[in-house]
């Protein structure tokens, strides 16, 4: 994306963003109070249709699909209709014979299968609390549609997995403009932490790292070898800090040491 710039200084823990609860999208943001002017319709949606049986990321899921559903009424407006049509992590973008071409490395071929595997099932236990909680027309009302498509749980699969953050409580949440923030992988860095989490909103802040002003705010995406981003991000980091080789050996005092390059 384009990234995010700072117009000043900034020393190591402090805050750079503050997003008010009301714009965090969570996967609790299905209430009334997250929809302009809501109709009758929209009201019994929240309320009055039974709650289906979905884990937390499954719930942010179907909780962010019918945001888009209904993003003309939605509170994300602005933020949602900036959202790319087509977004896919590196396991689903590459064909085997494409990844067989990146790397000779069969594990890389398995890994990513492994990974397909595990997300297509997701889907299906999803499609199936879904269909089993709600009537047809329930579904229709819903997200427009009988069922949730193999490519809308993909695309919003791939999309949350790449601009939520994690609070301290492990929750995933949407954050409208911290999304914005490139990577850039450097060892011995904690990157970022939130800094103060209230119920009326979260302050966020890199913990040991400071920027000029003019300067790009980067963090870790992931502590992870180029590989690893290219599984999981589809693409691959310049001047990635943690793709190392070590090499080990022994000193005199028959110590072991690590040689890396």
């Amino acid at each position: 994306g384009l990234g995010l710039f700072t117009l000043q200084d900034l020393e190591p823990n402090t805050p750079i963003l503050y997003i008010p609860t009301n714009l965090q999208l969570s996967k609790d943001s299905m209430g009334i109070e997250y929809f302009e002017e809501p109709n009758e319709k929209l009201f019994e949606h929240c309320f009055d249709y039974p709650k289906p049986d979905f884990d937390a990321n499954d719930q942010l899921i179907f909780t962010f699909l019918y945001h888009l559903t209904y993003y003309e009424k939605s509170v994300f407006k602005q933020y949602l209709t900036l959202l790319p049509s087509r977004i896919l992590l590196g396991f689903l973008q590459f064909s085997d014979e494409e990844i067989a071409l990146l790397s000779e490395d069969e594990s890389l071929i398995h890994h990513i299968q492994k990974n397909r595997e595990e997300l297509y099932k997701r889907y299906y236990k999803m499609k199936e609390i879904y269909e089993s909680t709600y009537t047809t027309e329930q579904r229709i009302s819903l997200l427009g549609h009988p069922t949730i498509s193999m490519g809308d749980y993909v695309w919003a699969w791939s999309y949350l997995r790449t601009h939520t953050w994690k609070k301290p409580n492990k929750e995933r949440v949407l954050l409208p403009i911290a999304d914005l923030v490139n990577c850039q992988p450097i060892r011995n860095t904690t990157s970022l932490g939130f800094v103060t989490g209230t119920p009326e909103g979260t302050s966020i802040a890199w913990t040991d790292r400071s920027f000029k002003a003019g300067n790009q705010i980067l963090w870790n995406y992931a502590k992870s070898s180029s590989e690893g981003y290219l599984v999981h991000y589809g693409f691959v980091p310049q001047n990635n800090e943690y793709d190392y080789l070590e090499i080990p050996f022994l000193n005199q005092e028959c110590t072991k040491y690590f040689l890396r390059t």
